[in-house]
C-alpha cells in the first residue's frame, strides 16, 4: 500500500505556515488505564508500518499505573500487532513535524487473545447501533479555582470560598451540573456554599476522598 500524501517529498506542511514537513508519525494505542502507548515511526517507514503493523509485547496491558505487573507474569505475555487507522491521522500543532495516528490491535499470528480497549469500545458501539442507539461521550473536566495571592507561590493560593464561587463560577440561573471532588471537609464546604448561593442541591454531585468518603 502506498501513502502518497505522506511521502517524504510531499509531506503536509504545518497549518501555521512554519513550513515544517511531517517527518514522523506517532502510532498510539491505549492501555487498560487509558494511557497512550506506542512508537514514533519515521515517515520513510510509514508505508511498511501500514503493511506489516508494529509489534509490541502486551505486558503493558497487565501492569498497574506504576508499571508493576499484576497479571500475566506466570503465563507470559503474548505479542500484539498495532496497525495504523489512517482515518484518525492528524498533525500535532504543538509538535511541528509530528503527525499522530491511532492504531487497531490484533494478536500476533498464532498468538493468544489480547486486551484491546479501543476494540472493546468499537464492539460496544456496534451493539448499541444495532439497537438503533447512538452512544454519546460525556467528558469529565477537572480544574482548580485559584484565588490571586501575591505572597503565594506563582501568585495564587488554592483557596475556595463562597465569594470566589459567586465571582468565578456560573450562577444558579445558568442551571449548571456541578461536580465537586476532593477530601471530605473540602467537598462539604464547597457543596454547602453552592447551595447557599442558590444552586439546586440535586445538581451538585460530590465524590469524597478519604476514610469517611464513599
Amino acid at each position: 500500500m502506498q501513502t502518497r500524501p505522506l511521502a517524504r517529498d510531499g509531506a503536509p506542511r504545518a497549518a501555521d505556515d512554519t513550513g515544517v514537513p511531517v517527518t514522523s508519525v506517532r502510532l498510539l494505542y491505549p492501555d487498560l488505564h487509558g494511557v497512550a502507548r506506542g512508537k514514533d515511526v519515521p515517515i520513510s517507514e510509514f508505508d511498511h508500518a501500514i503493511e506489516k503493523g508494529l509489534c509490541f509485547c502486551s505486558a503493558v496491558m497487565g501492569t498497574d499505573l506504576r508499571h508493576t505487573p499484576v497479571v500475566g507474569g506466570d503465563e507470559g505475555y503474548p505479542d500484539l500487532i498495532a496497525r495504523p487507522d489512517i482515518s484518525t491521522m492528524v498533525q500535532l500543532p504543538w509538535e511541528p513535524g509530528i503527525a499522530s495516528c491511532l492504531t487497531d490491535l490484533e494478536p500476533a499470528a498464532g498468538g493468544q487473545p489480547i486486551a484491546d480497549p479501543r476494540g472493546a469500545v468499537r464492539k460496544a458501539v456496534a451493539a448499541l447501533r444495532a439497537l438503533d442507539l447512538d452512544p454519546i461521550v460525556g467528558p469529565e473536566l477537572e480544574f482548580f479555582l485559584l484565588k490571586p495571592d501575591p505572597e503565594a507561590p506563582h501568585g495564587y493560593s488554592r483557596r475556595v470560598d463562597k465569594e470566589m464561587l459567586a465571582e468565578i463560577g456560573p450562577g444558579p440561573d445558568a442551571h449548571p451540573q456541578i461536580y465537586v471532588c476532593g477530601p471530605t471537609p473540602f467537598v462539604e464546604a464547597v457543596a454547602t456554599a453552592l447551595v447557599d448561593l442558590g444552586h439546586d442541591p440535586a445538581t451538585v454531585r460530590t465524590e469524597r476522598f478519604g476514610p469517611t468518603g464513599g
